[in-house]
């Protein structure tokens, strides 16, 4: 492979944040239109939620595939394949009429265009310097959160002119811009002399030497945890602020866009102390802030159960600890591996999406609803990553 430059060129930068920012497009811009469609398809919340976990469930499976595959096959090929089955799916979902078909499709959707989440970080890995990995991935990170703060409002404005498939115009219409972006600005990274093929037994050694790698495993474990909080934040607050504390859509599109401000700049703070900490020491303040602010979201909660600005301050908060888990502990797991990256990486977000589906099937059974019931599930996970960075600083310490 080619010696790694300090940084990559603007244009490729750009075009790497947007392809870890479609699969997020593809989730916020449809929240606000939540409530509607359970209307139109004439099912209940817990049915059109459905839909999210299937796109997460598909998202857990194209990172784990994907992420061979590009070690296979090349980035290129891998990000080509992936964005042109998210765009003839999309536009399968536009005529669809049936909640379990859209459920299907949404499924389908994510095992095509979630893709870029993994090759995009092995493109970062290709071509960054170690010590500049993080800014980049920050970026990265930046993009994501982004994303989810500005696509719940365009979905809020479509949906002020249009049905819930306007949403969908638009991710095909993304899903074509990228295809034109990685065929002119994206290049092959991966050299041929290091593309890996691997068996089904080399495979399962190289899996069970990722999970016995110690710092990858609490990379693993940090970001899963994050994303559950943060997953169920996206699966339950539009139908909680819109149905339950009566916001419009676009008033809950500014409430969720001011939530994932917290975790810009979260990621910013995390991007600026790496230069002067170790990711190790990073990964486990972020975790305590996490924790500690989860407290003081369900202490919020608990005294104003009818407060849609207490529960936002209150995620504002935990959205700033997460926000500075997801690039850190990124970080930590590309630091951590060095060969058979592609098969990491896409096991590194597998396990991620795989947690948040799995937690998201929890989240929406049925429960109480309101703030409190809410507030909990969202900080049950924050608190588990807190324990256990807790615990592994202990537990390095008496080494």
């Amino acid at each position: 492979m080619t010696e790694a430059p300090i940084k990559p060129r603007p244009a490729l930068t750009t075009a790497l944040v947007a392809l870890v920012c479609l699969p997020q497009l593809a989730v916020g811009i449809g929240v606000p239109a939540l409530p509607r469609m359970a209307d139109e398809f004439a099912v209940g919340e817990s049915a059109i939620q459905q839909t999210l976990v299937a796109y997460m469930s598909g998202y857990s499976l194209s990172v784990l595939g994907a992420g061979l595959l590009a070690d296979r096959f090349g980035r290129r090929p891998v990000l080509l394949t992936g964005l042109g089955l998210f765009a003839v799916v999309t536009g399968a979902s536009l005529a669809t009429d049936s909640v379990w078909q859209l459920a299907a499709l949404r499924f389908l959707q994510a095992l095509g265009g979630c893709a870029g989440t993994v090759v995009s970080r092995l493109i970062v890995k290709d071509i960054c310097a170690p010590r500049h990995r993080v800014a980049t991935l920050t970026y990265l990170s930046t993009g994501l959160a982004i994303t989810p703060a500005v696509s719940p409002l365009l979905g809020s404005l479509l949906l002020s002119y249009g049905s819930w498939r306007m949403c969908y115009v638009v991710m095909l219409a993304a899903a074509a811009f990228l295809l034109a972006a990685v065929l002119l600005l994206v290049p092959e990274t991966l050299d041929p002399a290091d593309a890996v093929r691997i068996s089904t037994a080399q495979m399962r050694r190289s899996y069970a030497a990722t999970i016995r790698n110690r710092p990858f495993r609490s990379a693993v474990v940090s970001i899963s945890l994050a994303w559950c909080g943060y997953f169920t934040f996206t699966l339950l607050s539009s139908s909680l602020m819109q149905d339950g504390l009566g916001l419009s859509p676009v008033g809950f599109a500014l409430a969720y866009s001011c939530v994932v401000l917290g975790y810009v700049l979260g990621s910013t703070t995390a991007r600026r102390l790496a230069t002067h900490w170790t990711t190790t020491r990073l990964l486990h303040r972020a975790g305590v802030w996490a924790g500690a602010a989860a407290a003081i979201l369900m202490l919020l909660s608990v005294a104003l159960p009818t407060s849609a600005v207490a529960f936002t301050t209150g995620m504002s908060l935990v959205m700033a600890g997460v926000g500075a888990v997801f690039p850190t502990a990124q970080a930590q797991s590309l630091e951590t591996v060095s060969v058979d990256t592609g098969l990491a990486s896409g096991l590194f977000f597998a396990t991620q999406m795989a947690c948040g589906a799995l937690y998201g099937q929890i989240a929406t059974l049925p429960h109480e609803s309101g703030i409190r019931m809410t507030a909990l599930l969202i900080s049950a996970p924050c608190w588990l990553l807190a324990l256990y960075i807790a615990y592994g600083r202990q537990r390095s310490s008496q080494h």
